[in-house]
């Protein structure tokens, strides 16, 4: 609704919580090293992308937590260079630019970027549930047994942006039929 006119009104608006993720979020990427065929800009455009569109999806009540959960949801990425310089060329080589890399990140480093962010998220002392929403929000076998939440729509919103169908039995379990169509076109004003 209101303009924001000043550092204090976004702060207000936004929360404390979300303004410091985004704050670690971008000093993160601000001390990455350029990766020949890895954009940290690009990166970085479609996490606050996802956080938006995700939190579209959330209940009021888990708005913020779904928006954290989208600002840092790959943060891990941001890690898999210095685990493994030297399988990263192989990686770029290999990953698909629309599907879930998180099997070739295991092959190739021996972890995927979702343990490695909530590793780091940990360290950070983030509170346990924001790290299990980053941890799980690509494997919709798990987020069926808990009630749609933040990492459910950041799931939802990762592929809607990346144009993947979601897993039939996860679609199924939320009776998410009739709003897909929806929030695809939502999707369309948030892809980069």
């Amino acid at each position: 609704g209101n303009q924001v006119n000043s550092i204090t009104d976004a702060i207000t608006r936004l929360g404390v919580d979300i303004v410091c993720s985004i704050v670690i979020a971008a000093e993160m990427y601000s001390q990455m090293e350029e990766v020949p065929g890895f954009s940290i800009a690009d990166e970085q455009s479609k996490c606050i992308a996802t956080a938006r569109l995700a939190s579209t999806f959330a209940e009021a009540n888990d708005k913020q937590a779904t928006m954290l959960t989208g600002l840092l949801h790959n943060i891990g990425k941001l890690i898999l260079y210095e685990v493994s310089p030297g399988s990263m060329a192989s990686y770029l080589n290999k990953r698909s630019q629309t599907h879930d890399n998180s099997a070739l990140e295991r092959e190739l480093f021996q972890v995927d970027h979702t343990q490695l962010a909530g590793y780091l998220l940990h360290l950070w002392n983030f509170p346990y549930s924001l790290i299990e929403n980053v941890v799980i929000h690509q494997q919709p076998a798990k987020l069926i047994t808990k009630p749609f939440g933040p990492s459910a729509a950041v799931y939802v919103a990762c592929c809607l942006l990346d144009k993947t169908e979601l897993e039939p039995s996860f679609v199924q379990h939320f009776a998410l039929e009739k709003k897909l169509d929806k929030w695809k076109e939502r999707a369309e004003k948030f892809s980069h």
